[in-house]
């Protein structure tokens, strides 16, 4: 079973409403910051809706 949360929904919703044309010039991380390597040749995203003290998130925003 894979997760079917907030940030899929949100991610669902970009692909449903901005053009794919737009969309491959940046590359998107969600969530978790370490997940995908920067693209050098693109605008790199990280899209997090994640509450600062959340487990996943915490070790990036403990400064």
């Amino acid at each position: 079973m894979n997760p079917y949360g907030g940030t899929e929904i949100q991610v669902e919703y970009l692909n449903k409403y901005v053009s794919k044309e737009l969309l491959d010039k940046v590359s998107i991380t969600t969530s978790i910051p370490e997940k995908n390597k920067l693209v050098i040749d693109k605008h790199n995203v990280l899209w997090v809706h994640n509450s600062y003290d959340q487990p996943n998130v915490m070790p990036w925003f403990k400064n």
